[in-house]
């Protein structure tokens, strides 16, 4: 007999890449998606959800504080309501995480894998398909020439976002119980749309990727391994800096040099939330863009203001200063840790995990996707995949032939 609660997850995970494509009519789904799992927790799983969760759930709780304490002393947002949004939308993606991990049963995950398995397949064939055949012939799913390659998205205007919904794909048949040359068979058809983005976060993800499965011990990351990848985090993190940043026309550059700035004035609480990077911030246009000449910088003035809500990291370090971004990297740390020692998860999972992690921590350098929909989707799954830590229920394992 079929999961109801299991069918019901896929679909509400599914529709958060579709409300990426579909804008207009499901921007707000990500925040109603969080929202009602918050809701379906505090009234049946409390207890498990702050137990279980309580080291990340404190350095959350400790980001508030200190967004808070920044509100009611700098004075530079003017309304309560845009505090509570920008509270909630800030670090939604880590609250899906927790949720996750805490309401996903054994059933739950197996039913949720194996209703997306023959999707994932599908797309990644016929997306990579299209891909290739869009790079000869005009399909409209082609946007600028970039490395002699045109940048292609499948069925979305939005490359980053196509990417991830590859990574998604990828992510499925991982923890599926296909065998393990099906699986490469696969990851090598996504490959061709992903490198077919042509952006460099996308291609963050394939780096990870491959430095994890050619230098790791197949089990976790050794200290070692850790030094090859922070280096390579800093290796792909520079390409992001170049891309975005060190161009004295990139409007992310001064994005990042007032948060330096901010965070430096109001140290060491910072600005407060809804002042400074984030959507409530651009709505009212805050005071602190004027005084920092936003005005006359193309895409932060009040007219075309379309890189406003676009660095996650500026966002971070302006509104809650460096404390705030020290708590903010301690989660990130704690969840790679929680997925880099799991036993219980196959290598190939263990990978496709980490490298989508690492992504999202370098998105987050020059832009917002960690908390779009897209960043939502990533931290949704990561906690299915991991909930088996927290569950009494132990996690589904079919006999794998690799």
């Amino acid at each position: 007999m079929r999961n109801s609660k299991g069918f019901f997850l896929s679909l509400t995970v599914i529709l958060l890449p579709i409300s990426y494509v579909v804008d207009s009519y499901l921007s707000y789904y990500d925040e109603i998606f969080v929202l009602g799992y918050l809701i379906y927790v505090v009234i049946f799983h409390l207890k498990s959800f702050l137990t279980n969760h309580k080291w990340i759930l404190l350095f959350i709780i400790m980001l508030y504080l200190f967004g808070l304490l920044s509100n009611f002393y700098s004075n530079y947002t003017y309304s309560n309501f845009s505090i509570l949004v920008d509270i909630f939308t800030g670090f939604k993606q880590f609250l899906i995480f927790i949720i996750m991990c805490t309401i996903v049963t054994k059933r739950d995950k197996r039913d949720f894998i194996k209703s997306l398995v023959w999707i994932s397949k599908a797309y990644l064939v016929l997306a990579s398909l299209f891909a290739l055949l869009s790079q000869f012939i005009d399909l409209g799913m082609t946007n600028d020439l970039r490395y002699g390659m045109k940048s292609f998205a499948f069925l979305s205007g939005n490359n980053s976002g196509f990417g991830i919904t590859i990574i998604l794909c990828l992510l499925i048949l991982a923890a599926s119980n296909i065998r393990m040359i099906t699986f490469f068979t696969y990851f090598l058809i996504g490959g061709i749309s992903l490198i077919l983005t042509t952006k460099g976060v996308i291609y963050s993800f394939l780096t990870f990727f491959i430095i994890i499965f050619m230098f790791s011990n197949k089990s976790k990351l050794r200290k070692r391994d850790f030094i090859l990848l922070i280096s390579s985090l800093i290796a792909v993190s520079s390409f992001q800096l170049n891309e975005y940043l060190l161009n004295n026309n990139s409007p992310r550059m001064y994005i990042i040099i007032s948060a330096y700035h901010i965070a430096g004035d109001n140290f060491p609480l910072g600005s407060g939330f809804a002042s400074f990077g984030g959507d409530q911030a651009r709505i009212n246009y805050s005071p602190l863009y004027i005084k920092y000449g936003f005005e006359n910088i193309y895409g932060l003035s009040k007219k075309q203001d379309m890189f406003l809500n676009d660095n996650y990291l500026g966002m971070i370090l302006a509104q809650i200063g460096y404390l705030g971004l020290l708590f903010y990297c301690i989660i990130l740390g704690i969840i790679f840790q929680l997925i880099n020692k799991d036993s219980m998860l196959n290598f190939r999972l263990k990978n496709v995990m980490l490298s989508a992690l690492l992504m999202l921590i370098v998105s987050s350098i020059a832009t917002g996707i960690i908390k779009t929909p897209n960043g939502v989707l990533i931290f949704a799954i990561l906690g299915i995949l991991l909930s088996h830590k927290f569950s009494n229920i132990a996690y589904y394992n079919e006999n794998e032939n690799n």
